[in-house]
């Protein structure tokens, strides 16, 4: 092979053997990968994972464990291999051996377990009826919180009615796409979140944790648009924005509030503009209102109608006086900026 492809890199020996190992092609597969291993070059771990990834495809659990003691040998230990030797184990029914396995991982700081690890051992424990140990791993996936798989569940209810405990599936926090673009939208239509002095005036409090993207649009607890609002703006976004900040005019305009500076108001607008949305805009103060006017408010109105609530769709039809001009020069405030998005072309 080396002769064919001549200097061959690191990079070029893990393509060809994954390429290789996805199609099955044993003995060159096995061929090429002695001949990495006697080349010197490092790192074999990706051309050994896909190796024993083939042999787990083929059935070959012999091949497969000879080539996971061997990886050992020549690299340091990594979760993948295990859990792929562990899966083998399993899948065979050597339940003893698996369980040597994952206790090596657990107990070995530099590899550990994860949810697969757990998944793996629970299925083999459940399936040779060894409840008492599949109570325990199910303990230690609580403890993680890692997610059962669901073909397990069944099982795993049986199992815990029996000594009567109730299974708690472990609670995801992460939004859904839905939830993220309703969030999204409140905020941009001016969600705060705490209470006044007095506290006759209140609004929800949301807390995140520090990988939560919320303080993108309260850093330092003052109002701001983020730098990718762009990339969020989707129909369902502007829906809950229209419904929490903004209004329709008796002349059918439709004015959305936003709170930020004018660099991120500029971004909004600009987004809008690619949807086919025209707007002016109008500051009063810290507040700046967007105006779709005309058939533009025809159109966003046409874009958010599948995302609006049932319950609010006759309200936010409701026409009210507007006390916005977005003429130039009509707004009494001396604070007022009137710009569109075309105004600097």
């Amino acid at each position: 092979m080396q002769e064919q492809l001549g200097s061959t890199s690191v990079v070029a020996y893990h393509k060809i053997i994954e390429v290789l190992s996805k199609a099955q092609e044993i003995e060159l597969v096995e061929s090429l990968m002695t001949e990495f291993i006697n080349s010197g070059m490092k790192p074999l771990m990706p051309s050994y994972i896909d190796l024993m990834n083939m042999y787990f495809n083929l059935s070959l659990h012999d091949k497969l464990e000879a080539a996971f003691y061997e990886c050992l040998e020549k690299c340091r230990p990594n979760r993948t291999i295990y859990n792929i030797y562990m899966d083998s184990l399993v899948q065979i029914g050597n339940l003893d051996k698996a369980e040597e396995i994952f206790n090596q991982m657990y107990s070995n700081g530099a590899i550990g377990v994860n949810t697969k690890s757990c998944n793996t051992i629970l299925s083999g424990y459940l399936s040779c009826g060894d409840y008492l140990k599949a109570e325990k791993i199910y303990d230690l996936m609580c403890q993680k919180k890692y997610a059962i798989d669901a073909p397990l569940m069944e099982k795993l209810d049986y199992v815990l009615s029996l000594s009567r405990k109730v299974v708690k599936r472990p609670v995801s926090l992460k939004l859904s796409k839905e939830q993220r673009e309703i969030l999204i939208g409140l905020l941009l239509g001016g969600l705060q979140m705490e209470s006044d002095e007095e506290r006759k005036n209140h609004v929800i409090y949301f807390e995140f944790n520090e990988n939560s993207g919320a303080h993108s649009f309260w850093p330092r607890g003052r109002p701001m648009i983020p730098k990718l609002i762009h990339r969020w703006l989707s129909p369902r976004v502007l829906a809950y924005w229209y419904m929490y900040g903004g209004h329709r005019t008796s002349s059918g305009d439709i004015l959305l509030k936003l709170k930020g500076s004018r660099e991120g108001v500029e971004k909004v607008v600009r987004t809008l503009k690619a949807q086919s949305m025209d707007c002016r805009v109008k500051r009063k103060g810290t507040v700046f209102w967007i105006g779709l006017l005309g058939s533009n408010s025809t159109w966003f109105w046409k874009l958010i109608e599948p995302y609006i609530l049932d319950d609010v769709k006759d309200f936010v039809k409701a026409g009210c006086q507007n006390t916005i001009s977005f003429g130039s020069g009509s707004d009494t405030d001396e604070n007022a900026a009137d710009y569109s998005d075309n105004e600097n072309s």
